[in-house]
C-alpha cells in the first residue's frame, strides 16, 4: 500500500448565514483484505470495504466570500470526534484563521495512511462582481457619494468633481461610462453635490454648495441635459446645504443642513419647480424619506429622527420625535433614513449603529432594536446610509470600509448575515457611502476609492 497517497474530494458546502449545512463527505478509501460489512455498520460513501478501526481526523478551514472563516472538526459512527461552537447535523463549526485545507488521517488494522486531500467547494455569499473607477475624466467619480439606480443604469453623483455621471450596468461585471453632465454654479449648480433621486425621466441632484436642487434629463443617458434649478439659503426655498432629496409624486422634498428645515417642491412641472411649504427647526436636517403622508428626517446635530405631516405640501407639520446618542436609541450623528414595513431603519455615524423603530403609529414612535459595533464582527464604524430590500438592510460604514448585511427578518433582534471590506482592489470600499440594492446586486459608492463598486448578494 502507497504512502502519501492523493485523491480528490468533493465537498458541497453551501451555507446560508447564520445556519449552516454541510453534506456528508465523499472518501475514497483503498481496498485491503479484510472481512464483510456486519449487519447494522455502514461505511463512507464509496468506500468499497468495512474498516473496523478506521478514524479520521478532520479539519476544515475556508475563506467566506464575506471573509470570515470556519474551522470543523465531524463525528460520525466511525469514530470521527466533533468540537465546536454549533452543533448542525452532527458538525461541529467554529471560527478560525486559513485558507482552504484539508488534513486527513486513516488507522486501518495496523497500516497508516497519511493523507492529504483536496476539496471543491461552492460557498454563497457576497460577491464582488464589478467595479468602475478614477477621478476626472472619462469617469469623473472623484469623492463618489451618492447612487442612484433605475433600469439598465446607474446615476452617480461625485462630490470633488462636481458631476452626475451616468453608467450603463446591464453587464454588471462590466459597468461602462455612458454620459455626464458636471460644473459648480449656474447653469448645473454641481458644487459639491450629495444626493440623487431619479423618477422617470429625471434626475434630481441637490448640491451642498451651490444651495441648490437641480434637475437633469436623463431621457438619454448618453447626453443628460440641465432642465432647471432652484436655489437660495435662507427664505423662501430654505436650501442652505442641501443635503438630501426624496421625490415622491409631484413633490420633491429636499432636507438642508445649515437652513434646519425640510422644504417642498411642487415638480409637476420639471421645468418650472416652485416651493409650496417648509419647515424648519430640524436641527442639521441630514437625509429624508418619505412614506404615504409622511417625512422622516434625520437631525444630525440633533441626534435624532422627526416626524413630519406632509399630507398638506403647503403646511407641513411635526408630529413627533425620538432622539438621544448612545443607549437606548443610538442616533448619535444620524446620517441615513429608510422607512419599509413599518419601520424606519437609521444608519448613525458616531453610534457606529444600525438602530430600528416601529413607526407604524407616527405619532409614537419606538425603539425596537439596535446592531453597533466598530470593527469585527459587525464593522459597523461610522456608519453612513442604509437600504433596506426584503428581510435585509445592507449599511455602507465609512470608517470600516465595509459593505454590512443586516438580517432583519426580526427587527427587535437585528443579526449580522455578511460583510464584505477593504479599501481599494478588488472591493474599493475605501470610505463608502451610498448603497443601493437593485435585482440581487448591490451598488456601491466610495469616497475615498472614487468608485462603483457591484457586488452579487443574491446568495445571501
Amino acid at each position: 500500500m502507497a504512502d502519501d497517497e492523493e485523491e480528490e474530494v468533493e465537498v458541497y458546502y453551501v451555507p446560508k448565514i447564520p445556519k449552516i449545512a454541510i453534506p456528508p463527505v465523499s472518501f475514497a478509501i483503498p481496498t485491503v483484505p479484510t472481512k464483510p460489512v456486519p449487519s447494522g455498520m455502514t461505511t463512507p460513501p464509496e468506500a468499497p470495504i468495512y474498516v473496523p478501526e478506521y478514524k479520521r481526523d478532520l479539519k476544515l478551514m475556508t475563506s467566506y466570500a464575506i471573509g470570515s472563516t470556519i474551522s470543523m472538526q465531524r463525528t460520525t459512527n466511525l469514530g470521527l470526534r466533533a468540537e465546536g461552537m454549533a452543533e448542525i447535523a452532527g458538525l461541529g463549526i467554529e471560527k478560525s484563521a486559513g485558507g482552504l485545507k484539508i488534513e486527513g488521517r486513516a488507522e486501518m488494522t495496523g497500516i497508516m495512511i497519511e493523507k492529504s486531500l483536496k476539496l471543491k467547494v461552492a460557498i454563497p455569499g457576497i460577491a464582488h462582481v464589478g467595479v468602475i473607477t478614477g477621478g476626472g475624466a472619462p469617469n469623473y467619480l472623484y469623492g463618489a457619494v451618492c447612487v442612484d439606480v433605475v433600469g439598465d443604469y446607474a446615476y452617480v453623483v461625485s462630490y470633488d468633481d462636481y458631476a452626475l455621471t451616468i453608467f450603463d450596468i446591464s453587464d454588471p461585471h462590466n459597468p461602462t461610462h455612458a454620459g455626464v453632465i458636471m460644473g459648480e454654479g449656474a447653469p448645473n449648480y454641481l458644487y459639491d453635490p450629495t444626493c440623487i433621486d431619479v423618477v422617470g425621466d429625471y434626475a434630481y441632484v441637490t448640491s451642498e454648495d451651490d444651495n441648490a436642487l437641480t434637475i437633469f434629463d436623463i431621457s438619454d443617458p448618453y447626453n443628460p441635459t440641465h432642465v432647471s434649478a432652484i436655489t437660495g439659503e435662507g427664505a423662501p426655498n430654505y436650501l442652505s446645504s442641501a443635503y438630501c432629496v426624496k421625490v415622491v409624486g409631484s413633490y420633491a422634498y429636499v432636507a438642508s443642513y445649515y437652513d434646519d428645515a425640510l422644504t417642498i417642491f411642487d415638480i409637476s412641472d420639471p421645468y418650472n419647480p416652485t416651493h409650496v411649504g417648509v419647515i424648519t427647526g430640524i436641527d442639521g436636517a441630514e437625509c429624508v424619506d418619505v412614506v404615504g403622508n409622511y417625512a422622516y428626517v434625520t437631525s444630525y446635530r440633533g441626534a435624532s429622527l422627526a416626524i413630519i405631516d406632509v399630507s398638506d405640501p403647503y403646511n407641513p407639520t411635526q408630529i413627533s420625535e425620538i432622539g438621544g446618542s448612545g443607549w437606548p436609541n443610538y442616533l448619535g450623528y444620524p446620517e441615513w433614513v429608510k422607512v419599509a414595513g413599518g419601520y424606519a431603519y437609521v444608519a448613525a455615524w458616531n453610534d457606529d449603529a444600525l438602530t430600528i423603530f416601529d413607526v407604524s403609529d407616527p405619532y409614537n414612535p419606538t425603539h425596537v432594536g439596535v446592531i453597533r459595533g466598530a470593527g469585527a464582527p459587525n464593522y459597523l464604524n461610522g456608519a453612513t446610509c442604509v437600504d433596506v430590500v426584503g428581510n435585509y438592510a445592507y449599511v455602507t460604514s465609512d470608517n470600516d470600509d465595509a459593505l454590512s448585511i443586516i438580517n432583519i427578518s426580526d427587527p427587535h433582534n437585528p443579526t449580522l448575515a455578511g460583510v464584505v471590506r477593504g479599501a481599494g482592489a478588488p472591493n474599493y470600499l475605501g470610505c463608502p457611502w451610498c448603497v443601493k440594492v437593485v435585482g440581487g446586486y448591490a451598488y456601491v459608492t466610495s469616497y475615498c476609492d472614487d468608485a462603483l463598486t457591484i457586488f452579487d448578494i443574491s446568495n445571501i
